[in-house]
């Protein structure tokens, strides 16, 4: 699925739905795997990264500039000189946002994560996510977010708790055979150190590769607001070879 040979086609939901059901029904050798980005969480109250980004943005910009008068859009240009910074898109921005935000202290990072976190509830979606992982055959989640969300959703709707791999020394447990749910978070859990700057979430560990290109062989992704915007997991969706994904990638 490299970029030269993916192509982008837009569907309508009605369309997406009839083939998601098409595979479901007739197409027994066929699982999914949902890929959750931070878009997944935003109706469960969890800002989306680029709300959070852009509240650590102005924070940072109130601590760090000293020039009177000087515009946010003109220092956070020399702040993050080496990309083409753009205030109107500060999610593709999230790493280095943070890192200014929070450099010399990760762990108010992390603080100001879980505060964020906190309160939030399993929306309708990850309710009906929760029921499918638990009575279906799709049990795999893939997730970009640190929270507990498809966890919460399993024990409240389901009884069932999930397989949680929140660390990349714990990706050898990541398999295509799966007697329950499982929930892979490849930027760390919330409480274990989470991955959030550029240098962390640019390059995915290798344990995580060797795992995901593994379980992709078996599983088809259905992406749920996750917008690519890191460099770790799109860079190996988009390394895999042609044919590797069963069907399409949706």
């Amino acid at each position: 699925m490299s970029k030269n040979d993916s192509l982008l086609v837009e569907w309508t939901a009605e369309g997406l739905l009839d083939e998601i059901s098409m595979l479901n029904n007739k197409m027994d050798d066929r699982s999914l795997a949902f890929i959750l980005g931070a878009g997944a969480s935003v109706t469960s109250g969890i800002p989306a990264a680029g709300v959070l980004a852009k509240n650590w943005l102005n924070e940072s910009y109130s601590r760090h500039c000293l020039e009177i008068d000087q515009s946010i859009e003109s220092w956070a240009a020399k702040e993050f000189s080496d990309s083409d910074f753009d205030l109107a898109d500060t999610a593709a921005f999230y790493p280095k946002i943070f890192k200014s935000r929070f450099g010399g202290d990760p762990q108010s990072g992390y603080a100001a994560l879980e505060a964020e976190m906190e309160d939030a509830e399993p929306s309708l979606g990850y309710s009906l996510l929760g029921k499918i992982l638990a009575e279906t055959r799709h049990k795999v989640v893939v997730t970009t977010n640190f929270d507990n969300l498809v966890a919460d959703a399993l024990a409240i709707h389901a009884l069932r708790s999930p397989l949680i791999v929140g660390h990349e020394s714990l990706a050898g447990f990541v398999r295509p055979s799966l007697s329950r749910p499982l929930v892979a978070k490849i930027h760390r859990d919330l409480h274990l150190h989470p991955k959030n700057d550029q240098g962390e979430v640019d390059d995915l560990e290798t344990a995580w590769e060797e795992a995901l290109t593994s379980l992709f062989q078996h599983y088809t992704p259905l992406v749920i607001g996750y917008g690519g915007n890191d460099g770790s997991l799109m860079d190996l969706l988009e390394g895999l070879p042609p044919g590797h994904i069963p069907g399409r990638l949706f």
